[in-house]
Protein backbone atom coordinates (compact mmCIF):
# COMPACT_ATOMS: atom_id res chain seq x y z
CA UNK A 1 0.00 0.00 0.00
CA UNK A 2 2.22 2.60 -1.42
CA UNK A 3 1.59 6.47 -0.96
CA UNK A 4 3.57 7.21 -4.42
CA UNK A 5 2.57 4.61 -7.45
CA UNK A 6 4.53 5.08 -10.12
CA UNK A 7 3.04 4.64 -14.25
CA UNK A 8 4.50 6.70 -17.23
CA UNK A 9 3.04 8.51 -20.20
CA UNK A 10 4.30 8.93 -23.30
CA UNK A 11 6.67 11.75 -23.77
CA UNK A 12 9.26 10.98 -26.55
CA UNK A 13 11.15 8.23 -28.14
CA UNK A 14 13.92 6.11 -26.66
CA UNK A 15 17.29 5.16 -27.38
CA UNK A 16 16.05 1.87 -28.13
CA UNK A 17 12.93 3.39 -30.29
CA UNK A 18 10.48 2.51 -27.67
CA UNK A 19 8.63 5.41 -25.67
CA UNK A 20 10.03 7.95 -23.29
CA UNK A 21 7.91 8.55 -20.64
CA UNK A 22 7.40 11.82 -19.15
CA UNK A 23 6.86 12.04 -15.56
CA UNK A 24 3.80 13.10 -14.19
CA UNK A 25 2.04 13.61 -10.47
CA UNK A 26 -0.91 13.85 -8.95
CA UNK A 27 -2.52 16.45 -6.95
CA UNK A 28 -3.90 14.65 -3.53
CA UNK A 29 -6.07 17.50 -3.09
CA UNK A 30 -7.76 17.89 -6.33
CA UNK A 31 -6.59 15.30 -7.98
CA UNK A 32 -5.38 16.99 -11.48
CA UNK A 33 -2.50 15.14 -13.09
CA UNK A 34 0.83 17.65 -14.05
CA UNK A 35 4.27 17.57 -14.50
CA UNK A 36 6.11 17.39 -11.13
CA UNK A 37 7.23 21.33 -11.69
CA UNK A 38 3.53 22.40 -11.25
CA UNK A 39 3.48 20.82 -7.68
CA UNK A 40 5.12 20.49 -4.21
CA UNK A 41 6.19 16.91 -2.85
CA UNK A 42 5.36 16.74 0.93
CA UNK A 43 7.23 14.14 3.34
CA UNK A 44 5.28 13.09 6.28
CA UNK A 45 7.32 12.66 9.92
CA UNK A 46 6.79 9.76 12.11
CA UNK A 47 4.70 12.53 14.69
CA UNK A 48 2.48 13.23 11.79
CA UNK A 49 3.77 16.22 10.63
CA UNK A 50 4.69 17.07 7.08
CA UNK A 51 7.70 19.04 5.86
CA UNK A 52 7.44 20.35 1.88
CA UNK A 53 10.82 18.45 -0.60
CA UNK A 54 11.12 20.85 -2.96
CA UNK A 55 13.35 18.97 -4.70
CA UNK A 56 11.00 16.16 -4.92
CA UNK A 57 13.71 13.60 -3.79
CA UNK A 58 13.78 13.58 -0.04
CA UNK A 59 13.63 9.93 2.06
CA UNK A 60 10.70 8.95 2.73
CA UNK A 61 7.11 8.37 1.14
CA UNK A 62 5.98 11.33 -0.37
CA UNK A 63 2.46 13.40 -1.59
CA UNK A 64 2.01 16.08 -4.10
CA UNK A 65 -0.18 19.07 -3.52
CA UNK A 66 -0.22 22.29 -6.10
CA UNK A 67 0.94 25.42 -3.58
CA UNK A 68 -2.16 26.93 -4.43
CA UNK A 69 -4.57 28.49 -2.21
CA UNK A 70 -7.51 25.84 -3.10
CA UNK A 71 -5.56 23.03 -2.75
CA UNK A 72 -3.73 23.90 -0.24
CA UNK A 73 -6.80 24.52 2.42
CA UNK A 74 -7.63 20.87 1.81
CA UNK A 75 -3.98 19.43 2.94
CA UNK A 76 -4.92 17.97 5.99
CA UNK A 77 -7.67 15.98 4.77
CA UNK A 78 -6.25 15.26 1.76
CA UNK A 79 -2.54 14.11 2.89
CA UNK A 80 -4.07 12.07 5.69
CA UNK A 81 -5.69 10.00 2.85
CA UNK A 82 -2.74 9.98 0.77
CA UNK A 83 -0.15 8.44 3.70
CA UNK A 84 -3.18 6.50 5.04
CA UNK A 85 -2.44 8.34 8.56
CA UNK A 86 -2.99 11.32 10.52
CA UNK A 87 -1.11 14.60 9.18
CA UNK A 88 -1.16 17.33 12.15
CA UNK A 89 0.47 20.11 10.13
CA UNK A 90 -2.01 23.16 9.64
CA UNK A 91 -2.58 24.65 6.05
CA UNK A 92 -1.44 28.05 7.54
CA UNK A 93 1.80 26.11 9.16
CA UNK A 94 2.26 24.41 5.54
CA UNK A 95 2.26 27.40 3.79
CA UNK A 96 4.80 29.21 6.39
CA UNK A 97 6.82 26.35 5.72
CA UNK A 98 6.41 26.68 2.02
CA UNK A 99 7.18 30.17 2.52
CA UNK A 100 10.69 29.67 4.33
CA UNK A 101 11.15 27.02 2.08
CA UNK A 102 10.85 28.89 -1.39
CA UNK A 103 13.20 31.34 0.38
CA UNK A 104 15.65 29.42 0.81
CA UNK A 105 15.64 28.18 -2.67
CA UNK A 106 15.42 31.53 -4.09
CA UNK A 107 19.04 31.80 -1.96
CA UNK A 108 20.57 28.66 -3.31
CA UNK A 109 19.34 29.46 -6.98
CA UNK A 110 21.11 32.77 -6.98
CA UNK A 111 24.18 31.35 -5.82
CA UNK A 112 24.47 28.69 -8.26
CA UNK A 113 24.10 31.18 -10.59
CA UNK A 114 26.66 33.06 -9.33
CA UNK A 115 29.37 30.09 -9.63
CA UNK A 116 27.98 29.13 -12.90
CA UNK A 117 28.65 32.75 -14.02
CA UNK A 118 25.00 32.93 -15.36
CA UNK A 119 24.16 36.19 -14.07
CA UNK A 120 24.55 39.82 -15.15
CA UNK A 121 24.81 42.29 -12.21
CA UNK A 122 23.31 45.64 -12.30
CA UNK A 123 20.81 47.64 -14.40
CA UNK A 124 23.76 48.54 -16.98
CA UNK A 125 24.69 44.54 -17.21
CA UNK A 126 20.89 44.15 -17.29
CA UNK A 127 19.84 46.39 -19.73
CA UNK A 128 22.56 44.96 -22.39
CA UNK A 129 21.69 40.89 -21.43
CA UNK A 130 18.16 42.50 -21.82
CA UNK A 131 19.06 43.89 -25.56
CA UNK A 132 21.17 41.11 -26.38
CA UNK A 133 18.23 38.38 -25.72
CA UNK A 134 20.20 36.34 -22.74
CA UNK A 135 17.88 37.58 -19.78
CA UNK A 136 15.95 34.37 -18.87
CA UNK A 137 14.24 36.49 -15.72
CA UNK A 138 15.32 39.58 -13.87
CA UNK A 139 15.19 39.71 -9.92
CA UNK A 140 14.45 43.12 -8.96
CA UNK A 141 15.35 43.75 -4.97
CA UNK A 142 11.86 45.26 -3.47
CA UNK A 143 13.58 48.68 -2.74
CA UNK A 144 15.35 49.09 -5.76
CA UNK A 145 12.73 52.09 -7.49
CA UNK A 146 15.55 53.36 -9.98
CA UNK A 147 16.24 50.03 -11.14
CA UNK A 148 12.45 49.17 -11.60
CA UNK A 149 12.41 52.34 -13.73
CA UNK A 150 14.93 51.31 -16.45
CA UNK A 151 13.64 50.95 -20.19
CA UNK A 152 14.04 47.27 -20.20
CA UNK A 153 13.23 46.49 -16.50
CA UNK A 154 9.58 48.11 -17.43
CA UNK A 155 9.49 45.97 -20.24
CA UNK A 156 10.30 42.62 -18.62
CA UNK A 157 7.78 43.54 -15.95
CA UNK A 158 4.84 44.06 -18.88
CA UNK A 159 6.49 40.73 -20.10
CA UNK A 160 5.81 38.77 -16.85
CA UNK A 161 10.06 38.54 -16.81
CA UNK A 162 10.55 40.25 -13.63
CA UNK A 163 9.82 39.53 -10.27
CA UNK A 164 10.58 41.18 -7.07
CA UNK A 165 12.51 39.97 -3.98
CA UNK A 166 14.21 41.09 -1.13
CA UNK A 167 16.38 43.92 -0.36
CA UNK A 168 19.34 45.53 -1.91
CA UNK A 169 21.51 44.68 0.35
CA UNK A 170 20.08 40.75 0.72
CA UNK A 171 20.54 40.50 -2.92
CA UNK A 172 24.34 42.07 -2.87
CA UNK A 173 25.27 39.75 -0.23
CA UNK A 174 24.19 36.72 -2.01
CA UNK A 175 26.01 37.77 -5.54
CA UNK A 176 29.12 39.11 -3.57
CA UNK A 177 28.15 43.12 -3.75
CA UNK A 178 27.35 45.67 -1.04
CA UNK A 179 24.09 46.27 -3.15
CA UNK A 180 22.27 45.13 -5.75
CA UNK A 181 19.33 46.32 -7.06
CA UNK A 182 18.70 43.72 -10.36
CA UNK A 183 20.58 40.63 -11.60
CA UNK A 184 19.30 38.76 -14.37
CA UNK A 185 19.57 35.32 -14.67
CA UNK A 186 20.85 34.20 -18.15
CA UNK A 187 20.24 30.28 -18.22
CA UNK A 188 16.75 29.09 -18.78
CA UNK A 189 16.46 26.28 -16.67
CA UNK A 190 17.71 28.22 -13.58
CA UNK A 191 15.28 31.09 -14.50
CA UNK A 192 12.48 28.75 -14.56
CA UNK A 193 13.52 27.36 -11.33
CA UNK A 194 14.10 30.88 -9.57
CA UNK A 195 10.17 32.09 -10.75
CA UNK A 196 8.87 29.02 -9.13
CA UNK A 197 11.00 29.47 -6.07
CA UNK A 198 10.13 32.96 -5.91
CA UNK A 199 6.45 32.12 -6.40
CA UNK A 200 6.71 30.11 -2.96
CA UNK A 201 8.25 32.47 -1.30
CA UNK A 202 5.79 35.11 -1.89
CA UNK A 203 2.78 32.79 -1.30
CA UNK A 204 -0.53 33.92 0.18
CA UNK A 205 -1.84 30.98 2.50
CA UNK A 206 -5.80 30.05 2.87
CA UNK A 207 -8.04 31.78 5.51
CA UNK A 208 -8.25 30.17 9.03
CA UNK A 209 -9.81 26.83 8.97
CA UNK A 210 -9.99 26.67 5.61
CA UNK A 211 -10.51 22.85 4.25
CA UNK A 212 -10.93 20.95 7.52
CA UNK A 213 -13.93 18.42 6.14
CA UNK A 214 -12.38 15.71 5.17
CA UNK A 215 -14.56 15.14 2.16
CA UNK A 216 -14.46 12.00 -0.10
CA UNK A 217 -11.30 9.52 0.61
CA UNK A 218 -9.01 9.17 -2.22
CA UNK A 219 -5.40 8.23 -2.50
CA UNK A 220 -2.86 10.16 -4.37
CA UNK A 221 -0.61 9.14 -7.58
CA UNK A 222 2.81 9.93 -8.42
CA UNK A 223 3.38 8.97 -11.90
CA UNK A 224 7.01 8.63 -13.50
Amino acid sequence: MATESQNSVSGGRSARGGAVRAPERTCAACRKVGPPESMVRWVRGEDGSVVPDLKGSGFGRGSWLHPRVQCLAKLVPALSRSFRAPVTTSPEAAVALLRSAGDKRVRDLLGAARRQRKLALGSAAVEDALGRGLAGLLVVAQDARAAAETPGVRRAVAEGLACAWGSKERLGRIVGRPEVGVVAILDDRLAAALFDAIALAHLQGPPPGAGRNPGRADVSTEVE
